[in-house]
Order: C-alpha cells, then sequence, then structure tokens
C-alpha cells in the first residue's frame, strides 16, 4: 500500500505542473488571440510579390540578427532595412560591435538602405514616431521578427512583455497600405516547442497541440504562445511563417557562439570537474550565418506558397562523441601537457561536478563562477534523466541527445536552397568555437588554470 501510495505522490506532481502549465499557456494565447480584431482579413488586399523588398528587423545587435542584417545588406533585391531595437542610444556602436564580434565586414553598416531604430514593442507603436512607423506601415514587405531573450531560467509570465511585443509587431503589419498588400511575417522560434522524444522521435512542420509542451521550459512555452498567435494572425489574413530553428553553433571563421549558451557552460564547468560528459545521440547543430541565409530563403518564398511552419537545422547531423571527441582534443592541445579529459557518463559527469563543487564549498556566487552550467536551473538533472533514458532504449542514431526532438526538415530542404548544401560541422568548428570562447574569458575561472589556445 505504501508504494501504491507513493507512485500516486508522485503521479500528482508530475500532473499537476503539467496542467498548471497548460492553463497558463491557453490563457496567454487567448489573451492574446490576433482574431480579437474583427474582420481583418477583409481588409487585406490581394499580394504580389514585389520587384524590391522592405524589411522590418528587429533583434539586429544578437548574434543571429547581426547575420540576417549582413546578410540582408548583401541581397540587391533588398532596398530598405529598419533594424528595430531597444536600447536608449549607441545604436550604431552596438551594431559595429557586433559585426567586428562576428569579423563581418563593418564597411556593410554605412549602407544608406539601413535605417537603425530605437524601438519598444511593448509599446503599441512599437516605441517610434508617426514618421518612421507610418513609413513601415505604408511600404514594408517583409516583418522578420528575431528578438527574443535567451534565458533557460525564466518562466511562461516573465516572457509576457515579449509576447505583448508580438502581438504589437503583428498589428502593425495588419494595418499595413502597401501597395502590394500586407507584408509577410515571419517568427523565429524554437526547437524547444517540441517537447520529449518520449512522445514522439520528430518534430514534424506542423503547429502543436499545447499538451506536446507542457513539458517545456519557460522559453520554448514562451516561443509555443506566440506559435499559436501567429496562427491565428495567418486565419485572419496575414501571410505568416513560423521558422523553427535548430540548435544554433559559431561558424569556423569567427567562432562566435555566446559563452552564455548551455554547451559553452558544459564545456568550462568540464575543465573545472576534470572529466566531459559521455552523451548519446547525435547533433543537428547548425552554424548561425546558415541559418540567418536560410530564414533569408524563405522570406524570399512566393506568398502564396509559404507554409504555416518550416524547420531549419542542419541537414547532416554528427554523433556528440564526435563533438566531444575534437572539444577533449582542443582543451588537451590547450593544456600544453598531461592526458585528455576523460569521459564520463552524463549522469556521471554531473553527480562529480556536484561533488566537486561541495569539496571546495563554494558559495553560490564561487559555484556559478567555476562551475557555469549550474546556473541553468534543473537543466543537469534533466539532461543526466534525459540521457539515461535514450541509454535504456539502446539506441543513439540519428537521435537527438537528452531526450530532445529530431527536426523533420522537408520544407526547410524544400524552400532553402542555402540549406542543402550546408557542410557538415567538422573539427574546424570546434576549434574556432574554443578559441573564441578562450577570448571571451570562459576559461579563465577553471579551477585549474591552462595555457592558451
Amino acid at each position: 500500500m505504501s508504494a501504491i501510495c507513493d507512485d500516486f505522490e508522485r503521479s500528482l506532481r508530475f500532473v499537476e505542473p503539467r496542467a498548471a502549465a497548460m492553463r497558463d499557456m491557453e490563457a496567454m494565447i487567448e489573451k492574446y488571440n490576433f482574431n480579437k480584431v474583427p474582420a481583418l482579413g477583409r481588409q487585406f488586399k490581394k499580394q504580389s510579390k514585389p520587384g524590391k523588398e522592405r524589411v522590418v528587423l528587429t533583434g539586429t545587435t544578437g548574434a543571429l540578427g547581426t547575420y540576417l542584417i549582413a546578410l540582408l545588406l548583401q541581397n540587391d533585391s533588398v532596398e530598405k532595412i529598419w533594424a528595430l531595437n531597444r536600447g536608449s542610444s549607441g545604436l550604431m556602436e552596438r551594431q559595429r560591435a557586433s559585426f567586428e564580434d562576428k569579423k563581418l565586414d563593418t564597411e556593410l553598416l554605412k549602407d544608406k538602405r539601413l535605417v537603425l531604430l530605437k524601438g519598444n514593442l511593448v509599446d503599441e507603436k512599437l516605441g517610434l514616431d508617426m514618421e518612421d512607423l507610418d513609413d513601415i506601415r505604408e511600404t514594408a514587405t517583409i516583418f522578420i521578427h528575431n528578438a527574443w531573450p535567451v534565458n533557460f531560467n525564466m518562466r511562461l509570465h516573465a516572457f509576457e512583455p515579449n509576447i505583448k511585443g508580438t502581438y504589437n509587431l503583428l498589428d502593425v503589419a495588419a494595418s499595413s497600405n502597401a501597395p502590394t498588400g500586407p507584408p509577410r511575417f515571419m517568427f523565429t522560434s524554437s526547437y524547444t516547442v517540441g517537447g520529449s522524444v518520449k512522445i514522439a522521435a520528430r518534430l514534424l512542420e506542423t503547429p502543436l497541440a499545447t499538451e506536446v509542451v507542457a513539458d517545456a521550459m519557460g522559453y520554448g512555452q514562451s516561443k509555443f504562445v506566440v506559435e499559436k498567435i501567429l496562427e491565428s494572425a495567418r486565419a485572419s489574413g496575414l501571410v505568416t511563417c513560423i521558422i523553427r530553428l535548430g540548435q544554433l553553433t559559431g561558424d569556423n571563421i569567427s567562432g562566435s557562439w555566446s559563452p552564455d549558451h548551455w554547451f559553452p557552460r558544459m564545456v568550462a564547468t568540464s575543465l573545472s570537474t576534470g572529466c566531459l560528459p559521455d552523451v548519446i545521440g547525435s547533433v543537428s547543430w547548425l552554424p548561425l550565418i546558415s541559418a540567418a541565409q536560410s530564414i533569408i530563403d524563405v522570406c524570399m518564398v512566393l506568398p502564396s506558397d509559404l507554409p504555416a511552419v518550416i524547420h531549419v537545422s542542419h541537414p547532416q547531423p554528427i554523433e556528440w562523441a564526435q563533438i566531444s571527441s575534437w572539444v577533449a582534443e582542443a582543451l588537451w592541445t590547450r593544456g600544453g601537457n598531461g592526458r585528455q579529459l576523460p569521459k564520463l557518463r552524463f549522469k556521471e559527469w554531473a553527480q562529480q561536478t556536484k561533488r566537486m563543487v561541495s569539496a571546495h564549498g563554494l558559495s553560490e556566487v564561487e559555484k556559478y563562477k567555476h562551475f557555469p552550467f549550474t546556473r541553468i536551473g534543473g537543466m543537469m538533472e534533466d539532461f543526466a534523466d534525459g540521457d539515461e533514458w535514450m541509454r535504456s532504449q539502446l539506441t543513439s542514431i540519428g537521435v537527438e541527445p537528452f531526450t530532445l526532438k529530431h527536426l523533420d526538415i522537408s520544407q526547410g530542404r524544400r524552400w532553402c536552397p542555402s540549406l542543402r548544401n550546408v557542410p557538415q560541422l567538422g573539427q574546424s568548428h570546434v576549434i574556432m568555437w574554443m578559441r573564441y570562447w578562450e577570448r571571451k574569458g570562459l576559461f579563465s575561472n577553471a579551477l585549474v588554470p591552462k595555457a592558451s589556445l
């Protein structure tokens, strides 16, 4: 009887958070449902493909946004770009710094087609003056909504300003008076909406049901809510496309991959722990510049052909074990002597990390400094559970690590010519990531400092 009661209590702890998460998401979807705009579809004219594109792009100082703006400026079919970012000042300085970080040509930023705008999406008028807002309403042909905080510790409600901002951006697009008809509206969503392979092995390029996302982190839930808002906008007559992106990485030129992301944190933590995690599965990680080019490919699709959902991830997955071996070799080269870091299955690696934290008697601040992966709340435990489940299934080929779903990219291959020809990740990519993280000081807090890469 005691065992039955324990099982019942465990099931309640599992079901209730799922039920609460579903209620929260559905309430947010209803609050920002775009069908609240009456008879919107009847206001729209028939859309034709313009001769030249005029693009509204959000989040251009971030990693993906920087590549997007660079590629748009090199595209002869683009006539104007409004780069809409938060911040009170220094937009050009921030944009230039991001270009330099990624070794992009800063001369592109002198192009007169580029208009840098300080905005606030939470404001119904996007924080813009009427002249700029009217210009966008009268002439914009494409909206690419790329701005979103990457924070796996935030819960859904903390993303509400971003969700409201998306609604406001859609509202501006819906008020278009462009002679070519309503603009196409692209939203960069994420593989994190997909839930676990325990439900289905592959995430299809179709709309999702709420229960699929119930176990996702707040970040994934927030992206899902926006997906549903775009679905309602599409039903109202707007031409929308949800572009779900897989894990994005640095390229093999600059290596630029934010040290704040989970994989760099994992590598840095491994230096202090003294071992690397061995993980089941293969990864479909895509360099940022390739993802940006694929998004632009989607933008150039005829409105009548544009699917509701497109996935963009690497068409040639590579085993985690191979990536890990290259990381181990780079770390060994960095050390200049001794042996490569040993590998432990992820669960044991997580336990070793916790033992090291305890043995050093670290404060919370010191723990995050020396073992930065521990800063991402709950991820270590979730990854350990996911890897153990994967091992119990006795499979790794063609399956993403940690029970993450593999993205079906049938539509991505069809509509993104550049995606079909992306080279497979190689050792040169890993070397450049490691050098970039070294320059950014990611490894400077390792408990056993090493020589420079």
